[in-house]
Parts: structure tokens; C-alpha cells; sequence
């Protein structure tokens, strides 16, 4: 490995963010499934990150209920020596001059933005240096998952229901009971129609996601020279 203990933030790199939650689950076990509702620059912080803890991109997934389950960022333990080498370095930092470092290191300096992201039980105001943005790893997110979502449908009819319900019961301005009437049928068709429309479209997220292949892992990035 190359000697980057010294180096200075570039000026180009994208805004810093908190990764200690991820490093902290990228302890040696075989996959990891971190919760990320990050996208783009972002999601690639994330996955460059990982690659320094000796984790390999697996696939990123969109969630069959993103509000409840949550997209999830999935990692595999990558087993090759230099790998091993470069997570070993990471959780244990040499930074003496003239010892080989697989990331630039440097601390903040006044005036300069943005400022750097220190890894957990590392003293604050040090950390590796993010690459510029276009040197991040790249991963290519269905165009599905933008799209509208099935648990979205089915939460609006859950929630058209209960407001129905809730009146239905008295819960009103006047205090007085409402009957069945011409807007308990209106409820039902609305409700109806956002459940056929939540399954419509669990059914063609589903047949995009069967058709998606899985990328490869994109690695750390054409930033990364270790």
C-alpha cells in the first residue's frame, strides 16, 4: 500500500456525512443488511466506506414496504488479503510517516469545507478524505424504486378508511352520530380502488425486480488507487 498518512481534503470532494452507524455493523461478520434511505452521492459514501472495512457491494434493496422495512444496503465480507489488510488498517490506523495507508488521511483545517468524517474511537477532527464525487463508486438504482409505491396505496386506503370509520363513529364537530349513507359507499369504491392500484403495482415492481439483474460490485471507486 502506498504512504497517504498525509494528504489535504480536496476542495471538490461531496458534503460530508455520519458513516459511523454503517462501520460500526462492519465487524467481520459475513453480510451485512444496513437500513440507508440515501441515494447517489450518498449511497456511494456508504459503499466506499464499506470497502475500506473489507466489504464488497451485494445489491442495494428497495424494500417491498420502504416506510416499514426500509431499503436495505446489502454487503458481503470480502475475504482476499488485501482486503483483510486494508479492515485491519482502518479499525487500528498507523499513521506514522512512511507507513504504507490505503486512503488518503488528513485532519480539518480552518476554513475548508467539507469537513471530515471521523471513524468511531478515532480522536475527532482526523479521518480518511472522501474522493470527489465522480471517483465515489457508482451503482445504478432501478427506476422502479422512483416510482410510485404499492405500500404508499395501501397506506392512503388504510388511511381514507379510518377517517371514514372515525366519523362513522361520532367523532364530529356537532358530536352527533353519522349514519350509513351515500359516503360510506364512496369510502369503499376509493378504498377499493387504492388496494386494485396498490396490487397493480406491487405486481409490476415485482416483475422488475425478477428482470433486474444484479450489478456487479463497483468496488471503491476510480478514486481509489490501494
Amino acid at each position: 500500500m502506498p504512504d497517504r498518512s498525509q494528504a489535504q481534503p480536496s476542495t471538490h470532494s461531496p458534503g460530508r456525512m455520519d458513516l459511523s452507524p454503517l462501520v460500526r455493523q462492519l465487524d467481520g461478520r459475513p453480510k451485512v443488511a444496513f437500513k440507508t434511505f440515501h441515494r447517489g452521492a450518498e449511497l456511494s459514501q456508504e459503499i466506499w466506506v464499506a470497502h475500506l472495512y473489507g466489504y464488497r457491494f451485494e445489491r442495494f434493496d428497495g424494500g417491498r414496504l420502504p416506510g416499514l422495512a426500509g431499503p436495505r444496503l446489502h454487503l458481503v465480507v470480502d475475504t482476499e488479503s488485501t482486503a483483510r489488510q486494508r479492515a485491519a488498517w482502518m479499525r487500528a490506523p498507523d499513521l506514522r510517516p512512511g507507513v504504507p495507508a490505503p486512503v488518503l488521511w488528513g485532519a480539518n483545517q480552518p476554513g475548508r469545507w467539507p469537513l471530515l468524517w471521523t471513524p468511531p474511537g478515532r480522536p475527532p477532527g482526523y479521518g480518511p478524505i472522501l474522493p470527489d464525487g465522480h471517483e465515489l463508486p457508482q451503482v445504478a438504482i432501478p427506476p422502479w424504486r422512483t416510482r410510485l409505491s404499492p405500500g404508499n396505496l395501501l397506506r392512503l386506503a388504510l388511511w381514507v378508511a379510518a377517517v371514514r370509520v372515525l366519523g362513522g363513529l361520532g367523532v364530529n364537530r356537532a358530536g352527533v352520530a353519522v349514519g350509513p349513507s351515500w359516503w360510506d359507499l364512496l369510502t369503499a369504491a376509493v378504498v377499493a380502488g387504492l388496494l386494485v392500484g396498490a396490487l397493480v403495482a406491487r405486481r409490476v415492481r415485482d416483475q422488475a425486480i425478477r428482470r433486474a439483474e444484479p450489478g456487479p460490485d463497483p468496488g471503491p471507486g476510480p478514486g481509489y488507487q490501494g
